[in-house]
C-alpha cells in the first residue's frame, strides 16, 4: 500500500509539472527524496534529440516513461546509473555530460520525519501493552517467570531449551535441591522399601544412561505408586530417590494445573510433560494423588473429564513413544481404591508403605534423634521400650512425640529449678509425651494396614 501511493506521488509529479525542460531523472530524485534538493550543473532545457538513449532526452508521454523504466530500469535510479557507467573508463575526450548531483539536507523535515517514526514506536508498544492488558493471565505469568528464573538458577539449569509461559508457570514447582537434601540415611525403619526402590527404579534408570544398548525391556519404571496408611514416609521416599537418581524433583500442585479460563488447563496439563521433558532426568512428584485421578464417572464436570483425559493421554504417549525419556511419575495416595483403573495401569511399579512394627520404629527413634544432644543419655534398651509403647504410630508420629517429650524434658527441667542438673531426655519423659499425644488425638478410627489391600 505504501509502495503504491509513492507510486502514485511519482506520477501526480511527473503529470503537474508544466516546465517541461526538467528531465524525469531529476523529477524521479525529488519525488522519492522529497526533503532533498537536486541541483543539476547542467542547464534543464528541452534538448532536441531524436535518440531516447541520450541521459538529457526529456521524456513527453506517459508509454515512452513506462518504456524506459522496463527497458532500463538503470536510468531511474540517477545513483545507480552513474555508479553503472563509472564503472567503464570513458575511451573519448568528450566531457562528462552525466549530472552531477548535490543534496542540500532540509532539517525540518528531518525532524518531522524523526518525530514521526518516534510515535510509530511508542503506538506499536502501547498497541502491545493493550493486548496483554486483554490477557487475564499475563500478570500471573510475569510473576511465575521471575520466581522459575530464581529457581532455574539455584538448580544449576542453564542450557535448557526456551520455555512457553505455560511451561514457567508450571517451573515454579520444581523443589530447591537445598530443600531437597533428603538421603536414603535420613529415612529409618524402611529398608526393605527403599531396597525395592533401587533395584526396581533407579538402577534402570542409570543402567540407560551407561548402556549402550536400547532395549524396551531395561527400560525403568514411567510410573511409581507408593501407597499407604498417612505419615509413612511416601513424600520422603521421592525426595530420596529424586536426590539418589540426581533427577529434577517436580512436586506438581494440582492448583497450578486447574486455571478458571476455559482451555487452559489442557495447556498447562501439556507444559507438565514438555518441561519434564526439557529438563530431564525428571521426577514428577504428586501428593493425594487420589484427588486428582479418581475413578472417572458421569458425574464429572467437563473441565475435570477433559483434564483426566489428557494427562493420561500424555503420559501413555510418554511410555510408547519414546524409549529415551527419563522422565519418572510418582504418585502418593492414601486410598489407592479410588483411583482409576487407568491411572493403576500406567502406575506399573507399585509400593505399599505400611505402618511401621517395633523394629521399624526403633530404627526410626534413632535416625530422628541421632546427634540431638538432648538424647545422648538414652541407650538401646530404652529405645526398644519406647518402641514397644508406641504401637500403631507412624513415623511422623513418631517424630511429633519425640517434640513433645523434648518440652516435657524443658518444664521438668524449668520446674526444677537446678541450674546444674542436665537437660536429658529419659523413657519417663517419652511416657508423659505419649499419654498426652493419645489424649490430643481425634478420637476417630484411623487408618491402619488392614484398610489397603496388595494391588499386584
Amino acid at each position: 500500500m505504501v509502495i503504491q501511493l509513492r507510486l502514485t506521488c511519482i506520477l501526480m509529479r511527473f503529470f503537474s509539472v508544466q516546465n517541461h525542460g526538467r528531465t524525469m531523472k531529476s523529477l524521479f530524485i525529488q519525488s522519492i527524496f522529497p526533503f532533498f534538493e537536486l541541483y543539476n550543473e547542467i542547464p534543464l532545457k528541452p534538448i532536441e534529440s531524436k535518440h531516447k538513449s541520450d541521459p538529457l532526452h526529456v521524456l513527453t508521454s506517459f508509454k515512452e516513461f513506462w518504456s524506459v523504466i522496463f527497458a532500463n530500469p538503470l536510468s531511474i535510479w540517477p545513483q545507480i546509473r552513474l555508479w553503472w557507467y563509472n564503472r567503464f573508463p570513458s575511451t573519448t575526450s568528450s566531457p562528462d555530460l552525466q549530472p552531477k548531483f548535490k543534496f542540500n539536507i532540509d532539517a525540518v523535515k528531518i525532524i518531522q520525519i524523526i518525530i514521526s517514526l518516534v510515535g510509530i514506536g511508542i503506538s506499536i508498544r502501547l498497541m502491545f501493552y493493550l493486548i496483554e492488558q486483554m490477557n487475564p493471565t499475563m500478570k500471573e505469568k510475569r510473576k511465575c517467570r521471575k520466581r522459575a528464573q530464581a529457581i532455574f538458577k539455584a538448580i544449576g539449569l542453564k542450557n535448557i531449551p526456551k520455555l512457553n509461559d505455560y511451561e514457567v508457570c508450571v517451573a515454579v514447582n520444581l523443589v530447591d535441591p537445598q530443600v531437597l537434601n533428603t538421603t536414603w540415611n535420613s529415612i529409618g525403619g524402611l529398608d526393605s522399601i527403599i531396597h525395592e526402590i533401587k533395584y526396581g527404579v533407579l538402577e534402570p534408570l542409570r543402567a540407560k544412561r551407561l548402556l549402550s544398548i536400547n532395549s524396551r525391556l531395561l527400560q525403568p519404571p514411567k510410573g511409581v505408586l507408593l501407597y499407604g496408611p498417612p505419615g509413612c514416609g511416601k513424600t520422603l521416599l521421592a525426595r530420596a530417590m529424586a536426590h539418589a537418581a540426581h533427577a529434577n524433583f517436580l512436586n506438581l500442585q494440582i492448583s497450578t494445573l486447574v486455571n478458571m479460563w476455559y482451555g487452559e488447563t489442557q495447556k498447562y496439563v501439556e507444559a507438565t510433560f514438555s518441561l519434564a521433558e526439557k529438563i530431564q532426568p525428571t521426577i514428577i512428584f504428586i501428593d493425594e494423588l487420589d484427588s486428582f485421578l479418581t475413578a472417572r464417572s458421569h458425574l464429572d464436570n467437563e473441565a475435570t473429564r477433559m483434564m483426566k483425559t489428557q494427562f493420561m493421554a500424555l503420559w501413555d504417549g510418554l511410555i510408547t513413544n519414546n524409549n529415551n525419556t527419563q522422565i519418572v511419575i510418582v504418585g502418593a495416595t492414601n486410598r489407592p481404591g479410588d483411583l482409576d483403573q487407568a491411572i493403576l495401569r500406567r502406575l506399573s511399579f507399585k509400593i505399599n508403605v505400611p505402618l511401621p512394627n517395633a523394629n521399624q520404629r526403633k530404627h526410626i527413634l534413632k535416625v530422628l534423634l541421632k546427634d540431638d544432644p538432648v538424647a545422648k543419655a538414652l541407650n538401646e534398651s530404652d529405645f526398644t521400650q519406647i518402641a514397644s509403647k508406641t504401637e500403631g504410630l507412624s513415623g511422623s508420629d513418631l517424630s511429633e512425640l519425640c517434640r513433645k517429650a523434648a518440652f516435657a524434658c524443658l518444664w521438668s527441667f524449668l520446674e526444677g529449678g537446678d541450674t546444674q542438673a542436665s537437660l536429658l531426655l529419659t523413657v519417663d519423659h517419652f511416657t508423659q509425651a505419649l499419654h498426652k499425644y493419645m489424649n490430643d488425638k481425634l478420637n476417630l478410627a484411623p487408618l491402619g494396614n488392614t484398610n489397603f489391600f496388595p494391588l499386584g
